[in-house]
């Protein structure tokens, strides 16, 4: 651990350069017996945000960045948990997950690595992290003068997130014309409830002490959030405007998937919980039950769910392909289609769902077990993170009660006239907390026509896929440490 002297410089270097501290966090790395150190946090609004450690082992990471960004964030924590390996100009491959970035280039000094002085008279640096796409991370291993000169004219040497690749930028806006509308319903669901909870605070007389820490936190939200409205990427071809047709629902169904995931966040990897927001943003766009209740929810109570055909295998296709870069959609959409002649032929299809979630289960099996099993070059996660992701993909595929129907409130009583009637408090105490859920879900973004039983079973799906795969994941680690 760094000594108290090397402390001070490193303090006095980034007060000089990076300005007002915004916030920090304290890291304990208990699984290798590391010393803990912090990630700073320096940003005033108007400049860009600095994330950088203090106390690591070796040197120090930095990372600029345009806009707040969690994983950049979680980036600079991985690094300087290794940071004393690290060299001016090294280039280490590094997913940053939930962004198109797959390693980082430290700069020279003089470009942005700062000098800290000596420590055992060692040269001690803040290196500066920038974040490198595959195409930078392939130029940059060829030569890293010749990469380091492009991102310098490119602007890059101050991240951004949802800046395009100074090589391949159809690559990275393929990226962002899928993830942003999700990230950004997320990110407003959370700026909503954090909104919330400050005005509980406020409403029982909490001290502006615990109430400013939350609001700083939703002033780094909504400057993300601009940027991503910001971005340019709309839709550039006739299979990504039928996508964008599909990211309609985005607004409600990022709002189901945060009330999903958000309880688990602390307890899962950023992998963990990319992987299952994909799930559910293929389930929630793609599933025929699932388009139905949204439909339903759009005013059509009658609506029935739509047939499974060429469409919704294309809109699947790019959905998968939308999350892995790498996958061909075209053919994904030949797997599916075999996929989908085949269960339409098969005499024993299961009886207990309708056919066209038959054929849908199929379908998103056959392709998700492709895009499995393609090793993806710079991907995050650990070999056995993969693996329980494929099963879950897998027993989602294979599940007989995916959006198996519930009863409507009104039907819960039915055929109970002849019965004992139960307490009236007790039948008000459960109507009021139906119509508390129904209130927190039909508020703002949501349109006034929606109605509430619909939304309430996509709510139900989405806590029973997260609580299978969370149960998964459990299990699958209690399995490893056995053995």
């Amino acid at each position: 651990m760094p000594s108290a002297r090397s402390s001070d410089v490193t303090r006095e270097v980034y007060g000089a350069h990076f300005g007002e501290l915004f916030n920090f966090r304290e890291v304990w790395r208990e699984d290798d017996g590391a010393s803990p150190f912090v990630v700073l946090r320096f940003w005033t609004g108007a400049r860009p945000v600095v994330y950088a450690s203090m106390g690591a082992a070796g040197h120090e990471i930095v990372l600029a960045s345009a806009v707040p960004f969690a994983p950049f964030d979680c980036a600079v924590e991985a690094l300087a948990g290794a940071a004393a390996a690290y060299r001016p100009l090294d280039l280490v491959p590094h997913a940053m997950t939930g962004s198109p970035f797959e390693a980082v280039l430290f700069l020279p000094p003089g470009e942005g690595t700062l000098d800290l002085g000596l420590s055992g008279g060692a040269p001690r640096h803040a290196l500066r992290a920038v974040p490198l796409t595959r195409a930078e991370r392939l130029l940059a291993r060829e030569d890293r003068h010749k990469a380091l000169d492009l991102l310098r004219k490119a602007g890059a040497l101050v991240a951004d997130p949802l800046r395009s690749c100074a090589l391949d930028p159809e690559r990275t806006r393929r990226f962002w014309v899928h993830r942003a509308p999700w990230l950004l319903a997320g990110l407003n669901e959370r700026l909503r409830d954090s909104a919330a909870y400050s005005e509980h605070l406020r409403a029982r007389g909490a001290l502006a002490g615990r109430i400013e820490p939350h609001e700083r936190i939703d002033r780094m939200r909504r400057a993300l959030i601009a940027r991503i409205e910001a971005a340019p990427l709309g839709p550039r071809s006739d299979a990504e405007a039928a996508v964008a047709r599909h990211r309609a629902v985005a607004p409600v169904g990022g709002r189901l998937i945060e009330k999903a995931i958000g309880p688990f966040r602390t307890s899962m990897s950023p992998f963990i919980e990319e992987a299952m927001t994909e799930l559910m943003v293929a389930v929630i766009a793609t599933h025929p039950e699932s388009v139905r209740l949204f439909r339903e929810a759009h005013g059509a109570p009658s609506a029935e769910a739509p047939r499974f055909d060429g469409r919704t295998i294309s809109l699947l296709a790019d959905v998968a392909a939308g999350w892995h870069l790498d996958v061909d959609p075209e053919e994904l959409v030949a797997i599916g289609q075999r996929a989908c002649e085949l269960a339409r032929a098969e005499r024993d299809a299961p009886r207990r769902r309708p056919l066209e979630q038959h054929l849908w289960g199929r379908v998103f099996g056959a392709m998700y077990g492709h895009v499995h099993a393609i090793p993806e070059e710079g991907s995050a996660g650990s070999s056995s993170e993969r693996a329980r992701i494929a099963a879950m993909f897998q027993r989602v595929a294979e599940s007989e009660t995916l959006f198996a129907r519930l009863p409507e409130k009104d039907e819960l009583h039915a055929g109970e006239d002849d019965a004992e009637e139960p307490p009236e408090d007790d039948e008000d105490d459960e109507d009021d907390e139906d119509d508390v859920m129904d209130d927190e879900l039909l508020d703002h973004d949501v349109p006034d026509e929606v109605l509430p039983p619909a939304l309430s079973r996509l709510v139900s799906t989405c806590d029973m896929i997260v609580f299978r795969m969370m149960l998964l994941h459990e299990l699958s680690e209690q399995r490893a440490a056995l053995h």
